[in-house]
């Protein structure tokens, strides 16, 4: 009842609640026909300490309290529960804040050792359309800046050709289960040329309709899937391959590098922003004045094409 009234949210977002809940439940040592009123505050407490004490980061255990949170709070206003028990166990924000670390870009000879290593480049042709999703993923990724979760959900119909210029259309789209972050993510990103030479289109041609990548939008979470390939090769190709790599530079880390290529490229702040699918920003000018900017395909290619990346054909 509670995913059916948030159709909206990603098959991701939905796999990532239901295994919180369930390791909340198990953890607890609920059975699954038991009423939910019998979970308790101290129960709730204990799950959480269990989580603290695991190893994992204050982030990710503020991130599991919230969406349990979340789904306590919509059984209260369906009078499953009386009150909501994790209501007042929220880590500390100072906590939270302290333990985040922030992803880090890549620089340029790394780049082209991850993104040219054998591991990769043989995904390209391999028989397993699996693998296949994951090269193309990343390609798409590198020469974007795009989110992960926003290239993923996507259509074969997303890839489209307006004024002779390819380009994903990123938008909220429930009925097939796409959602991007925010207002300002709803955009038009242009196909880098480097891309189609790969053979994009050749891919999106044998893929034909439905989801572009129909294998990996099945997984439970299906931008983590894509992480686990992408930190085993910057693992063999960074920091001499000890398999001990910076872990502040991850998949996430390509988004930040393409907005890096485009500020040393002297691109307009203006088309950055809309190319990644960032607010224009937080001052007057930004907020007011220019609250109607806007940006042809022509001008977004022709700002894209100036971040040439190491990749080879």
């Amino acid at each position: 009842m509670y995913f059916d009234e948030h159709l909206h949210r990603t098959p991701e977002f939905v796999g990532q609640v239901k295994k919180t809940i369930t390791d909340l439940l198990e953890t607890v040592g609920l059975q699954a026909r038991q009423p939910i009123r019998v979970l308790t505050k101290p129960l709730c407490r204990h799950w959480k300490d269990k989580l603290l004490a695991s190893g994992i980061s204050p982030q990710t255990v503020a991130r599991k309290l919230g969406i349990v949170h979340h789904w306590l709070k919509w059984c209260l206003r369906q009078d499953y529960i009386e009150t909501v028990p994790t209501e007042g166990l929220q880590l500390p924000a100072r906590m939270v804040r302290d333990s985040k670390k922030i992803k880090r870009s890549f620089e340029l000879t790394d780049l082209a050792a991850i993104l040219n290593d054998p591991f990769l480049t043989a995904k390209r042709t391999s028989a397993k359309p699996r693998d296949r999703e994951v090269y193309w993923i990343v390609m798409m990724l590198a020469y974007s800046g795009a989110r992960c979760g926003e290239v993923v959900q996507l259509l074969c119909s997303d890839i489209r050709e307006d004024e002779g210029i390819w380009y994903m259309n990123l938008e909220n789209d429930p009925e097939n289960n796409k959602r991007v972050k925010n207002c300002f993510s709803v955009r038009q990103v242009p196909l880098h040329s480097g891309l189609l030479k790969l053979g994009l289109l050749e891919y999106v041609q044998s893929i034909k309709t439905g989801k572009l990548f129909p294998f990996m939008i099945q997984a439970s979470q299906p931008s983590a899937s894509v992480s686990i390939s992408f930190r085993y090769v910057r693992d063999r190709k960074v920091d001499g391959g000890n398999g001990k790599a910076d872990r502040s530079r991850s998949l996430h880390s390509l988004r930040h590098s393409m907005a890096v290529a485009l500020k040393k490229a002297r691109v307009d702040d203006g088309i950055r922003h809309k190319l990644l699918g960032h607010a224009q920003g937080s001052s007057v000018e930004d907020r007011v004045y220019l609250e109607g900017l806007s940006y042809t395909l022509p001008e977004l290619s022709e700002a894209l094409e100036k971040v040439q990346l190491p990749i080879r054909p």
